[in-house]
């Protein structure tokens, strides 16, 4: 049977790859060999314009030539990812509706969200994940801080005056500001948004000041000078920003800080009969090159 993931790998090399790893490689709706014959729905838990909104986009674009089908954006924000998640948790197992899940939906939104409405576990069947991704600390321009001590130090002379935007309460960018805050001893002021793209949007009208940020929606805004980058929450600095610290290098934490992103789908999607050759296959996802950028910045291949 033809499988959204065999037509992948059965894509030709040659182009810049980015890594990926199975947590658990499955055939999508592994009922007719046709399969797909219309369009499919990507659900997206964030607004349009963020971070996970242009990775899915990306996915998308790689994937609908190579599947001779549509595949349709349906970003459903809000309570940090839940609600998407939620609806696609309730979609039919067919293979037509899945969705971008995330670090939010299916590790921190559990922990933390009573009543989440779905069971990261029960409710969904893992298909893919892509990668780990790196958050960067960054300010808006107006504020005159250059590092990380510099931002403790007004944190400390100003308690609770720091304003630091999140995606969302809960969401993975607020939980980065919580564990900054803890680790300094500092107090800040939590200004939760309703996606990402906001709250980058105001650190740069300097109506907050900083935000963590991932490196495919912040890089451009650093290159031209409208962020300052402090620090990044690898373990190593970023080839694209080899300038910038680690937080470790900069004595707030040991480890890393990093995000991960992949797809599921509904409880049920057929594993149908080859995992194991699908798995195999699945040596790297090519990414094709656009606005001068051959592979998603700050993304990790997990393999």
């Amino acid at each position: 049977m033809t499988r959204i993931l065999a037509k992948v790998c059965a894509y030709g090399s040659g182009l810049s790859a980015l890594a990926v790893s199975t947590m658990m490689v499955v055939p999508l709706a592994a009922v007719a060999d046709s399969y797909p014959v219309k369009p499919i729905k990507l659900i997206v838990p964030f607004p349009a314009g963020g971070p996970t909104d242009l990775s899915a986009r990306l996915l998308a674009q790689l994937l609908s030539p190579r599947l001779a089908q549509q595949i349709v954006i349906d970003n459903r924000p809000g309570a940090s990812g839940a609600i998407g998640a939620k609806v696609a948790a309730m979609a039919a197992p067919d293979g037509y509706t899945l969705l971008f899940c995330n670090s939010p939906t299916h590790s921190v939104n559990p922990a933390i969200i009573p009543n989440l409405g779905y069971d990261p576990d029960e409710d969904f069947t893992p298909i893919v994940r892509f990668g780990t991704v790196p958050l960067i600390l960054t300010v808006g321009s107006h504020l005159p801080v250059r590092s990380i001590a510099d931002l403790v130090g007004r944190a400390k002379t100003e308690p609770s005056r720091v304003r630091y935007g999140s995606a969302g309460v809960a969401s993975f960018t607020h939980i980065a500001g919580e564990l900054l805050a803890q680790q300094t001893n500092i107090k800040l002021l939590h200004v939760p948004y309703k996606g990402l793209a906001p709250a980058i949007t105001d650190a740069i009208g300097g109506h907050i000041d900083m935000v963590f940020v991932t490196p495919l929606e912040g890089l451009p805004h650093i290159s031209a000078g409208r962020l300052r980058a402090l620090a990044v929450t690898s373990a190593r600095r970023l080839v694209t920003l080899p300038e910038v610290p680690t937080m470790a290098e900069s004595g707030v934490m040991d480890g890393e800080l990093l995000t991960w992103g992949g797809l599921c789908g509904p409880h049920g999607v057929s594993l149908g009969d080859s995992q194991e050759a699908e798995r195999g296959c699945l040596g790297r996802l090519p990414f094709p090159k656009r606005e001068g950028r051959s592979r998603a910045p700050g993304l990790r291949g997990s393999g």
